[in-house]
């Protein structure tokens, strides 16, 4: 996601190497890069403030709302789909590299309650206390943007480390909320986490539900049923989503053919991928890039 939107050209982004990336969130900049509404799977730390408005997400396909003064904290290895989102929302989005994170924070362990594979994402503030983030953040992204300041690395590193130590803050004290849709349905949920955990790794060449089934000494039958309790979708269903998100983001760079995004997905042939494509979108890839460019 990180090197889809830093090439997007979509305005009001800030980058700093390939360890931050801040969008100034409006409707419009977010539909630039959500691409067809589809899923992307996350390889980042990913925090959203909404300042104003509201949006519609889904975290592993469980649906969360955001109001004002409330903050979205994704850890890595999540699939995210921005759903809606009101016509007057403001705020921020925020892309951080896991292992440039990890390297500021070393010294400081992770209290309870930032897991958010284990707990509501979701945390709603006060509006003085919601301030200081967003003071925080924009701190953070004009300092991002300060390329001749002697200091420029330390300059941003501090002032992200700050930030997420306020983030931290303010996340600890509401640890006790109430649990996902996963936690709620026992064994069932558990099996669908780690489904989730091996499409990460393995959807671009498995796309089959055996496949996923026999990794969890599960039948493809009980996966099945476990996923569409869990989540309302059949897991052939979300391998698809999946795999024509990825899909999407290849056909968005001009200089990859494709023939070598359907090597890259693993189809046997470019005729195999168009034809899956086509199904699950009404548009053969070729038609589909003719549409960006006329954009």
């Amino acid at each position: 996601m990180f090197h889809l939107l830093a090439h997007s050209g979509v305005p009001g982004l800030t980058c700093y190497r390939d360890y931050i990336l801040i969008l100034e969130m409006t409707p419009r900049h977010l539909w630039e890069f959500q691409m067809e509404k589809m899923p992307i799977r996350l390889e980042e730390y990913c925090v959203i403030l909404v300042e104003k408005g509201e949006m519609h997400i889904h975290i592993d396909y469980i649906p969360y709302s955001i109001g004002e003064n409330t903050f979205l904290l994704i850890k890595e290895r999540n699939i995210i789909q921005i759903v809606s989102v009101s016509e007057d929302l403001q705020g921020y989005l925020m892309i951080v590299a896991p292992s440039f994170l990890r390297s500021l924070t070393l010294d400081v362990s992770s209290p309870r309650g930032i897991n958010t594979t284990l707990l509501s994402p979701v945390t709603s503030l006060e509006q003085t206390e919601f301030r200081i983030l967003c003071n925080d953040m924009e701190r953070l992204r004009n300092n991002m943007g300060r390329t001749g300041h002697l200091f420029h690395a330390r300059l941003v590193e501090n002032e992200l480390t700050n930030l997420i130590l306020e983030i931290w803050n303010f996340r600890v004290p509401q640890a006790d909320i109430q649990p996902t849709v996963a936690q709620k349905t026992g064994n069932r949920g558990h099996v669908v986490a780690q489904f989730f955990k091996l499409l990460f790794l393995h959807i671009r060449k498995q796309r089959e539900v055996a496949f996923y089934a026999d990794q969890l000494c599960v039948t493809p039958i009980y996966l099945s049923r476990a996923v569409k309790q869990v989540i309302g979708l059949p897991p052939i269903r979300i391998i698809s989503d999946l795999v024509i998100s990825d899909a999407l983001i290849f056909l968005r760079q001009k200089d990859v053919s494709i023939q070598q995004i359907a090597e890259e997905l693993h189809f046997p042939d470019q005729a195999s991928f168009s034809k899956f494509f086509k199904k699950y979108t009404g548009k053969s890839p070729t038609e589909y890039r003719r549409t960006l460019i006329r954009k």
